[in-house]
């Protein structure tokens, strides 16, 4: 390159980067962005003429996503379109892990693309992975509620640090606070030559500019500012946020979902290419995939509290891969990545992915527009509203029972409160406490 810059340094600087961080907002005014308009894919239907078939459906062994009824239609549609969208990385396969197409009757899908990028043969695809609410975790809740309950998670956790020590370890790392943004990320191996990749989940890393670093940082203790590092790519300085650690366990919020259409569950051994399971380490195939769930540190749990507001403060990733020659160690080769990337200056090298912010807004915009109700209704129902509702009544309920308990204890409620504002929660929260009190008392 003439301006003498590493391609990688060329593509954070790029004029399509900076300009992904201005945009979200700014769409509540533009009404005139479209979508970009695929022709859906099924399991059951031809790519290529549309024939209907429940069982005998070929698939293309590549991208596992094309389905043909016979080799003529796959050499037709071959020779139409899909040489060129199996390499452009179009679609992603097809994996009840990662559905990005609306079903049935569904308006949005479950895993709607707000990412997507390939490199050497390598394919990306992000989604967000968080709850219906919109709400950002926090470090004290599980990776997966869905496989792990609060009771399995604290015996682990009372079983790696004294017991005296699980709740301050806590409160110290802001572990209580709304404040971890979750991705479901899926990488694909379409190499023609046969070369494996290893990808290194855990090495994952958002990337933003340099100036929305001080929101950022508002989620996490004094004591915890490592896991951002500074860069200078084109004359801006940008920001690279690296996957959150789990406090207890020290450990990176990760998991790997599936591997090549296998769930992975935690209580099974995992297949072979999956040489690191805690770190995301995977060795892929021509054809195979992965799916990961990641959850990075990025909200304040006050003006930073949902999934499209911390969307919108960032504008890419960056996945770590290398190509896998026979003899390298991938476990050695995680380590020493983790030796050098994570430090001020580093301009990331992987597959650099831009966030879509149309796509984003156009997914959230009923939450921007109309509220959370209005969100959960459009994409989840009218009787998943209602359960929001009885949820929210119980919690109050808790809550005030709770209080009536503290307000019966000489200095109870004062000594919480200040409890709470000591441990780092929001102000928005603490004013919560402190208006339902007021409400008990009149």
């Amino acid at each position: 390159m003439s301006s003498g810059r590493s391609p990688y340094e060329a593509f954070w600087s790029s004029g399509d980067f900076r300009r992904t961080t201005d945009v979200f907002y700014a769409m509540a005014k533009d009404k005139n962005s479209q979508p970009k308009i695929r022709k859906p894919r099924s399991a059951h239907r031809c790519t290529s003429c549309g024939k209907e078939d429940q069982e005998h459906l070929s698939t293309c062994a590549l991208c596992k996503c094309a389905r043909y009824c016979n080799k003529e239609c796959q050499v037709a549609d071959y020779k139409a379109r899909h040489k060129e969208e199996c390499a452009a990385f179009v679609y992603p396969p097809m994996t009840r892990a990662f559905v990005t197409e609306p079903v049935g009757d569904e308006k949005y899908a479950q895993r709607p693309v707000f990412a997507h990028a390939y490199r050497e043969g390598v394919g990306c695809w992000v989604s967000v992975d968080g709850e219906y609410d919109c709400d950002l975790k926090s470090l004290a809740e599980p990776m997966d509620i869905a496989s792990e309950d609060f009771l399995t998670v604290m015996r682990r956790r009372m079983a790696l640090v004294p017991a005296s020590d699980a709740v301050s370890i806590g409160d110290q790392s802001k572990a209580f606070m709304r404040n971890l943004l979750t991705l479901s990320i899926l990488v694909q191996n379409r190499r023609k030559d046969k070369t494996k990749v290893l990808v290194f989940g855990s090495q994952t890393q958002l990337v933003t500019l340099a100036t929305t670093v001080d929101v950022l940082r508002r989620g996490r203790s004094t004591s915890n500012m490592e896991g951002i590092h500074m860069f200078e790519a084109g004359g801006n300085m940008l920001a690279a946020v690296s996957v959150a650690e789990d406090p207890w366990e020290k450990r990176p919020r990760l998991q790997i979902k599936n591997f090549d259409g296998l769930d992975i569950k935690n209580d099974t051994r995992p297949p072979a290419p999956i040489t690191d399971a805690a770190n995301g380490v995977v060795s892929l195939k021509p054809g195979e995939y992965v799916v990961y769930r990641i959850q990075f540190r990025v909200g304040d749990d006050d003006g930073l509290t949902t999934d499209f507001g911390a969307l919108g403060r960032l504008a890419g990733l960056n996945l770590a891969f290398t190509l896998w020659e026979h003899g390298l160690n991938p476990t050695l080769l995680d380590y020493i990545l983790s030796t050098t990337i994570h430090k001020d200056g580093h301009v990331p090298q992987g597959l650099g992915v831009l966030l879509d912010h149309h796509a984003i807004y156009q997914h959230y915009a009923d939450f921007i527009e109309k509220g959370q109700e209005a969100f959960i209704e459009s994409h989840f129902g009218r009787k998943r509203v209602d359960a929001f509702r009885t949820h929210f009544q119980s919690m109050d309920t808790i809550g005030r029972h709770m209080m009536r308990t503290l307000e019966h204890t000489d200095g109870g409620m004062d000594r919480f409160v200040a409890e709470l504002r000591a441990s780092g929660t929001s102000q928005e929260m603490v004013e919560k406490f402190e208006r339902l009190r007021t409400t008990m008392a009149a």
